[in-house]
């Protein structure tokens, strides 16, 4: 019987009765979201010999307090189990409600595609009942997850606990990434894709593209053309009105391993865990098929109480999550940015810098802890087979804080204490700060490793741990990039062309189509010269790439491969774009190392701020960034079950990640695929 069925029943039978037992149907008190004829119901798809969990909410919506006594209802099995973590929630007040883990297992011997139904009845002591239905599929597809940190310099994994010297076993500023590298095929000289910024590059791990091919030009906000006023026309993630994925003469759409994974089994459920809200937001629409986005913005209120948005302090973990099953040692409370218990005296920088641009906008930068807490409660309720988690604050802090991983750039003051290290490149960054986020965003892959082996699919999961990009600290001075374009003689600003810059990326969009513009304007550019702030020297302190050079990879002026042919060229948006559609950049312009720029005609949309174009001081904000090529290096390992560990030196690339999966999952490779499988990844 549909459940609005039954509770109309349920409501009749209430009126016969009492009014006072009436009262305390308001609607249904037990409920999961994969549950039959709900929205979100699908077959749980679980590997024979593992297990998969629902959990199940009961709730009180009467006016006295009530106890629910459950029973599960389940067909006769020798191949399956069932259980629940208890069967009596007591006491239960009115508004309230409790959490119970189902677990249901088929054993090593149950074939593929075998269906397990089991339904979940419920009595309360106000005199109703209620109950559900959910099915679990036993499949020998294993479960992907995709752990990033985004912004992670691979050299932190070669730092001591403390973060001053170099570590060795035992002593590990990132102790939980070794112990999976133990386990997996590691890459030390594993690359991003240019720009080495967010969006892009968590769309091409996931695609096996290039950032050329992906169509994703920049971050958080993407320009769509010019004003009347000579202005860009900048569009959020949020703002846009279709997916700007796009690659080929056609415009198609990118797909990605969200699609492979829909098109294995139609019941496959993708997920998205972001500390940055837009970064899933982009790829909303529904030809991505991602099944659940949770962010900051969209909490997961069908097992966290709907006001539970991210805050800063510690009431959300000591209050709203709790054990779901006796023994759980999921949600303990993990110290924020010291697990290693390296003692540190207090930098006051981190409640200051880090909160003001956390604290105020913490829909966008939720702690790493949130996210993960929401990944874990996602993985318990609704087994996604493929799930992307993105912890997001070593970027956050990183622009507040600057990086960490090279030793030769503090100055120690003589003294044990990170905390007064001075950097060369800029005397506000923190050491102290930024390793303290490190430490607490290996803490979080540590309870996920810990999670999935409590679950007892640790072994089974393919698990890919991996950053977008690095981070790096700039100099104190920012660059003005009006200031060359001063000496483009002929030609004006916001008439001719736009231009906008941010972090280590700026870029020119010529209003009219004026290809000796364009030249005389990367000329002046190319020819910039400014002093170095620590060696006192003169040089050039960014690279230019004309279209033809985006397609090449090949700069002229300095006469070197940069980039690998058309990493950044779009043969869509350049050759067959569309009135009205993104804009992509007629000159591409990229800081050399520890340069960058004051934001200028973008905004801060790279910080996630969806409403923009805003009016800011032409300022650098940044303390540390990212986006040319200082910061191509990632982090990269990967965890494939029957795959030896190892580490493999050879130079590989974010776009080669996403094939490998499909080759190790026995999916198609689509023709967008500009990656080859990684080697070391030979299935036995």
């Amino acid at each position: 019987m549909r459940k609005g069925l039954r509770l109309l029943l349920v409501i009749l039978i209430g009126l016969l009765f009492s009014s006072s037992a009436m009262a305390a149907v308001v609607g249904d008190f037990i409920s999961t979201p994969s549950e039959e004829n709900s929205p979100a119901f699908h077959q749980h798809l679980v590997k024979p010999g593992t297990m998969t969990t629902y959990i199940i909410r009961v709730s009180n919506p009467g006016k006295d307090p009530v106890e629910i006594n459950l029973e599960l209802i389940v067909p006769s099995s020798d191949s399956w189990s069932a259980s629940l973590s208890e069967t009596r929630v007591s006491g239960l007040n009115p508004g309230a409600y409790k959490n119970v883990l189902l677990t249901i297992k088929p054993k090593s011997s149950v074939k593929p595609g075998e269906i397990f139904k089991v339904e979940v009845g419920a009595n309360s002591s106000a005199g109703f009942q209620d109950s559900l239905k959910v099915i679990a599929q036993a499949s020998n597809t294993r479960k992907i997850y995709y752990v990033s940190i985004d912004s992670l310099d691979p050299r932190y994994l070669n730092l001591n606990a403390k973060g001053a010297g170099p570590g060795k076993e035992g002593d590990w500023l990132m102790p939980n990434l070794h112990r999976l590298m133990k386990r997996a095929v590691f890459y030390p000289n594993a690359n991003c894709h240019i720009i080495t910024a967010t969006d892009m590059n968590h769309y091409n791990i996931l695609a096996g593209t290039m950032t050329g091919t992906s169509g994703i030009s920049l971050v958080g906000a993407f320009v769509f053309g010019v004003d009347d006023k000579g202005n860009f026309i900048i569009k959020s993630a949020a703002t846009l009105d279709s997916n700007i994925a796009r690659y080929g003469p056609d415009g198609k759409y990118v797909p990605s391993l969200y699609n492979a994974s829909k098109n294995s089994n139609p019941q496959a459920w993708n997920a998205f865990v972001s500390g940055k809200n837009w970064v899933p937001e982009l790829y909303r629409f529904p030809e991505f098929q991602i099944d659940r986005i949770i962010h900051g913005a969209r909490p997961a209120d069908w097992v966290i109480a709907p006001d539970s948005k991210p805050r800063l302090n510690d009431e959300y973990y000591e209050n709203t999550l709790k054990p779901l099953a006796p023994g759980a040692v999921l949600y303990e409370k993990h110290s924020m940015g010291n697990p290693a218990g390296v003692k540190e005296t207090p930098d006051p920088r981190y409640n200051s810098l880090f909160a003001l641009l956390t604290g105020m906008v913490p829909d966008f930068f939720p702690p790493d802890r949130w996210v993960m807490d929401s990944a874990i409660l996602e993985v318990l309720n609704e087994d996604p087979d493929l799930a992307y988690i993105l912890l997001a604050v070593v970027d956050d802090a990183g622009h507040a804080f600057g990086s960490a991983f090279d030793l030769a750039e503090w100055d120690t003051r003589g003294t044990e204490t990170l905390a007064d290290d001075v950097s060369k490149y800029d005397s506000r960054a923190s050491r102290q700060g930024i390793l303290n986020v490190v430490r607490d965003a290996d803490d979080q892959v540590g309870r996920f490793l810990d999670f999935l082996q409590q679950r007892g699919t640790l072994d089974d999961s393919i698990i890919v741990l991996e950053s977008d990009h690095g981070m790096i600290t700039y100099f104190r001075k920012s660059l003005d990039l009006k200031d060359p374009l001063k000496k483009v003689s002929g030609y004006q600003m916001k008439v001719d062309y736009g231009h906008g810059s941010a972090a280590d990326i700026g870029m020119i969009g010529a209003i009219k189509n004026d290809p000796k513009m364009l030249k005389e304007i990367e000329s002046a550019l190319e020819n910039w010269t400014v002093t170095n702030p620590v060696t006192g020297g003169e040089e050039r302190p960014i690279l230019v790439f004309n279209r033809e050079e985006m397609k090449t990879g090949f700069d002229q002026s300095s006469g070197k491969q940069w980039m690998l042919p058309k990493e950044y060229y779009s043969e869509y948006y350049i050759e067959r774009r569309k009135e009205g559609e993104q804009m992509w950049p007629d000159l591409l312009i990229l800081t050399m190392p520890h340069y960058k720029f004051k934001v200028q005609n973008f905004g801060l949309g790279n910080l996630g701020l969806t409403k923009v174009p805003i009016k800011l001081p032409e300022a650098g904000y940044f303390i540390g960034g990212h986006g040319s090529f200082e910061t191509r290096p990632i982090l990269l390992m990967m965890q494939v079950p029957g795959v030896k560990p190892g580490v493999v030196d050879q130079k590989v690339y974010t776009m080669d990640v996403a094939p490998t999966i499909y080759q190790v999952q026995g999916w198609k490779i689509p023709e967008v695929v500009d990656g080859k499988p990684l080697p070391g990844i030979e299935l036995k």
